[in-house]
């Protein structure tokens, strides 16, 4: 009885990994999250941190390398006409000057690419905006500064 309750389980549990999809105009990461990139005008990362919680997700977070190099990528290939090089990432020091945190959870920026004196907080600078010609990152002020952006989310079920 036990194995077939466990049986059971592993079925339904496999059935909604595999009906998990993104929503229109995203495109999922193998084995991960569901990504979009905003390329139809650049804009404040102000407006770019809400208009991703109003899909269902967050400004594109960025854990380690290999994270920073597909995002990078999928910015580089999806980004639209408007669009420079450069764009908004889910790293932040609102609530706390000098403490980035993520959007997506809220926890501590742990990895980072900064250049050469970022962050520098120049004019109260609270977001983070990624140079995809380089990769490296640099704070800027979140209200009247425009940049096309990166938004994620968790795949959902069918």
């Amino acid at each position: 009885m036990a194995r077939l309750l466990l049986v059971t389980f592993f079925l339904a549990t496999s059935a909604a990994i595999v009906s998990a999809e993104c929503p229109g105009g995203y495109i999922q990461r193998e084995s991960g999250n569901c990504y979009r990139a905003w390329q139809e005008q650049k804009h404040s990362c102000y407006y770019a941190r809400n208009r991703c919680e109003e899909e269902g997700g967050w400004l594109v977070t960025i854990r380690n390398y290999d994270d920073q190099v597909w995002v990078n990528n999928f910015y580089r290939q999806h980004k639209g006409g408007p669009c420079g090089d450069k764009y908004w990432i889910g790293a932040n020091d609102v609530s706390e000057e000098g403490h980035f945190r993520w959007q997506q959870d809220d926890s501590d920026v742990e990895f980072t690419r900064w250049t050469g004196g970022q962050p520098d907080n120049y004019y109260n600078e609270d977001c983070v905006v990624v140079n995809s010609n380089n990769m490296s990152w640099y704070d800027k002020w979140r209200k009247d500064v425009f940049f096309c952006f990166v938004c994620e989310m968790f795949p959902r079920s069918c």
